[in-house]
């Protein structure tokens, strides 16, 4: 099988950006910039408390769905340069359910067999420090992490999958895994450099521009000066984050569903 080319679709991207940016970043902003500065405005009002309203994690949940279909939106933009932002939008409303399935499959088992197991080595509440003084507890987390990043990087390409071909959860899980085939180590590589960036980027704005913004609009709390401010900039920062996982999952599909034989039905 050819193998994908991670400069070949950051070529793609950029060209896709170029001649689409207008449509794209205006998707973006609406239903990811917007959405996310909103949470990061409310958010402080439940800083203090030990859980959060039902209000905020309901506002949550709806405005994460929202960012969700966003992300779609986009995934498919990208996969079918022209069409108009309500029809990628109408896909990917009716789509987010099949791709939320699959994660569940995934997450609700994983989660489970994780908590059992710190359980069974540090006690029925497992608390930071004794983690920490429990190596085989750490020895379970340094695995997690392995595994998550191996699974993340397998299938990477399920949202373009899901906004390209027709299927339920077990047929996306499938097809992702299908697509990964033989270029694990260029989609690691790819996974690093782009979390590498986006971390720093997360921490210049949380840990340096968003003090900074605390001492000049004062204190941070719920749709303050400072909250509305700062979350609009880390809304953008997310904005940025989608458009190019987006787009360059999008590019790297296209390339690996060339050669992974007949896809499965267009959506």
């Amino acid at each position: 099988m050819r193998k994908i080319s991670i400069g070949q679709a950051w070529t793609e991207s950029l060209a896709f950006l170029g001649a689409e940016g207008r449509i794209v970043w205006a998707v973006a902003l609406a239903l990811i910039a917007l959405p996310a500065a909103l949470i990061e405005s409310v958010a402080p009002s439940a800083g203090a408390a030990a859980s959060p309203p039902i209000w905020l994690s309901l506002l949550n949940f709806v405005l994460t769905l929202v960012m969700l279909v966003g992300q779609l939106a986009l995934t498919r933009l990208a996969l079918r340069p022209g069409e108009s932002a309500g029809g990628a939008l109408a896909l990917a409303s009716r789509r987010i359910w099949p791709l939320f399935g699959a994660m569940l499959l995934v997450i609700a088992p994983a989660v489970v067999i994780l908590s059992i197991l710190l359980v069974a080595l540090v006690g029925a509440t497992p608390s930071p420090q004794a983690l920490a003084t429990n190596p085989a507890s750490a020895l379970v987390l340094f695995v997690t992490v392995v595994l998550f990043v191996w699974f993340g990087a397998r299938v990477i390409m399920i949202t373009p999958t899901a906004m390209n071909e027709r299927g339920g959860p077990v047929v996306l899980l499938r097809r992702a895994f299908a697509l990964s085939r033989g270029n694990l180590l260029r989609i690691l590589a790819f996974l690093l450099l782009f979390g590498a960036t986006v971390l720093v980027s997360l921490y210049v704005v949380t840990g340096i521009v968003a003090p900074a913004i605390g001492l000049l609009l004062g204190p941070v709390t719920s749709l303050s000066p400072a909250a509305l401010v700062g979350g609009l900039l880390v809304g953008l920062v997310q904005m940025g984050v989608a458009v190019i996982n987006g787009v360059m999952t999008a590019r790297l599909y296209a390339q690996a569903n060339a050669t992974a034989g007949d896809s499965w039905g267009a959506a």
